[in-house]
């Protein structure tokens, strides 16, 4: 393939993933009438608060990735909220709801998930809570050294034992954007602005919807706070360490972990 044949590819197959995820946030979530006034998906793809002319996000890979991210987490809140509607929900039936749902949604976007993710899922985050570096654990052998340094940075933003608001998470997310990305190339580039995009789209999401989330449910969440962010973040990390750099399982990584961080806690 000529390298103009692959920019045109790559370009097609980035504006037709942000449309799919668009067209999630226009489907049942928003109509008839807008269910969340502070739609994820309309504040991940727009930061009124930004500050030069990139905005909240510096690439389109980074843009599609929020928008995949966060009209995922929608699709399995708004079917939390009908299940709830006959009673709240205790996080084994929360779970048993929101799991399908979001392998529905990925396969509807050419995406697949492995049997065995949701236990992959769950020790990773068992890891980060723990403090440990999940970099080191779970990186391919394959992985830049450029990379793996890359993937440590945006790790260390949310170290579990340094708690961060959501702007502060935001914030740190975007220095990160052009310094780290612009030492990578490739696979390897995609997979970490992907990684960039579900933390800051996490970010907008969780600081508009975490207590909708939380509503649905037969116990508290109140006291996991931004944490759930961080496992977002770790999620998504993970799949870009632990598969050589590849965007897609960065982002279905990123989207399963906080699927899992919100119900489970």
């Amino acid at each position: 393939m000529s390298l103009l044949s692959y920019r045109v590819v790559r370009v097609s197959l980035v504006l037709g993933l942000l449309a799919l995820g668009l067209e999630g946030c226009r489907g049942r979530v928003l109509e008839p009438a807008p269910r969340f006034s502070e739609g994820s998906c309309l504040k991940c793809v727009t930061d009124p608060n930004g500050s030069g002319s990139g905005g909240a996000y510096a690439d389109s890979v980074e843009t599609a990735a929020a928008v995949l991210h966060n009209a995922g987490l929608d699709s399995g809140l708004v079917a939390l909220q009908d299940s709830a509607a006959n009673g709240p929900l205790t996080s084994d039936e929360a779970l048993a709801i929101a799991k399908p749902v979001a392998e529905e949604y990925l396969a509807a976007r050419g995406i697949s998930v492995p049997a065995g993710e949701w236990d992959h899922v769950n020790e990773v985050l068992q890891s980060y809570r723990n403090g440990e570096d999940i970099v080191t654990i779970y990186a391919d052998p394959s992985l830049s050294p450029a990379a793996k340094d890359a993937a440590r940075d945006l790790l260390h933003v949310v170290d579990p034992s340094d708690p961060k608001t959501y702007q502060e998470v935001k914030a740190a997310v975007d220095s990160l954007t052009q310094a780290d990305a612009n030492t990578l190339a490739g696979g390897e580039r995609d997979a970490y602005l992907t990684s960039l995009g579900v933390g800051t789209g996490s970010a907008y999401y969780w600081d508009a919807n975490f207590s909708s989330w939380n509503a649905t449910l037969s116990y508290s969440t109140a006291s996991c706070g931004w944490t759930i962010l961080g496992a977002d973040i770790a999620g998504a990390l993970d799949g870009f360490v632990d598969s050589g750099g590849n965007w897609e399982v960065a982002a279905f990584r990123g989207l399963l972990a906080s699927i899992v961080a919100a119900i489970a806690c």
